[in-house]
């Protein structure tokens, strides 16, 4: 239970090498800091990151987001506020199953330098991960459940995940003026999207999810996935944008693809 803040470059909290134990961040406040506030790494333990505020804080470099959890263990992340950061907010790495539950993330700008200038990028798949919120990476099974991502500038989510990837009743939105799509919006033919299954071998269920003015597509998965259940989504352009996308769901599956009670309203299509 702490406050830490005013940092300049440095990790504020680090663990290393700690194994067959458990880890708990909960309930701290982590204000006005420039760097990699909190790091777990080479880990064989349970981690819970709980209750904590994040607000107000710089990734210094793309390549270190303000959260790292590395861990062989489960990973919770629960019942945090992530408010106005730059860069990529959480990356959590693990063997075992992820999940994030409860948390906002709210005014927060990816792809951002200290400066508040953005970084250019380069191409590759490294430099798409700078756009999002969330990189979870594991070999299990991945849960996010009543989260809520306001005035997204860039992606929500990346997702790598061996097993099953479930979200359900989350809401994205992105809430900017259309004068602001210009700077803020990437490329809808990018590669970018609000959520990204980057890999998934087995089922991806999206179920009660809300998307609101996005300005690229809202769900997006890559070839070798073999099943995609999509229920109870609403996906709706509420307000006239530049740069809407062609698409709102760009999906491929091996084995099954469903859409169930779902609606898109003035928006893209389905491909």
């Amino acid at each position: 239970d702490g406050t830490f803040e005013s940092e300049q470059g440095n990790t504020i909290i680090s663990f290393h090498n700690i194994n067959n134990d458990e880890i708990n961040i909960i309930e701290n406040t982590f204000h006005n800091n420039n760097g990699n506030v909190a790091t777990i790494s080479n880990c064989n333990s349970i981690v819970t990151f709980k209750d904590n505020l994040i607000n107000f804080n710089v990734a210094i470099s793309k390549d270190k987001p303000i959260i790292d959890i590395t861990s062989d263990d489960e990973i919770h992340i629960i019942n945090n506020t992530f408010h106005h950061n730059d860069g990529i907010i959480l990356k959590t790495t693990t063997k075992e199953n992820i999940s994030i539950e409860a948390c906002l993330f709210d005014e927060n700008k990816n792809k951002y330098n200290p400066y508040g200038t953005n970084i250019e990028s380069s191409g590759g798949q490294n430099d798409i991960d700078e756009y999002y919120c969330i990189i979870a990476i594991n070999e299990l099974n991945l849960q996010i459940n009543n989260c809520t991502f306001n005035h997204l500038s860039k992606g929500a989510m990346i997702l790598t995940v061996k097993e099953n990837i479930d979200i359900k009743e989350c809401n994205f939105n992105s809430e900017m003026k259309e004068e602001d799509s210009s700077t803020t919006n990437p490329d809808p033919n990018s590669n970018i999207a609000t959520i990204n299954f980057d890999k998934s071998e087995n089922t991806i269920s999206v179920e009660k999810c809300n998307f609101t003015n996005m300005r690229m597509p809202s769900i997006k998965s890559s070839i070798n996935t073999k099943t995609i259940l999509i229920t109870e989504v609403t996906i709706e352009r509420q307000i006239s944008i530049e740069n809407q996308p062609s698409h709102s769901i760009e999906c491929s599956s091996t084995n099954e693809f469903d859409i169930e009670k779902s609606k898109i309203i003035s928006s893209g299509g389905i491909y």
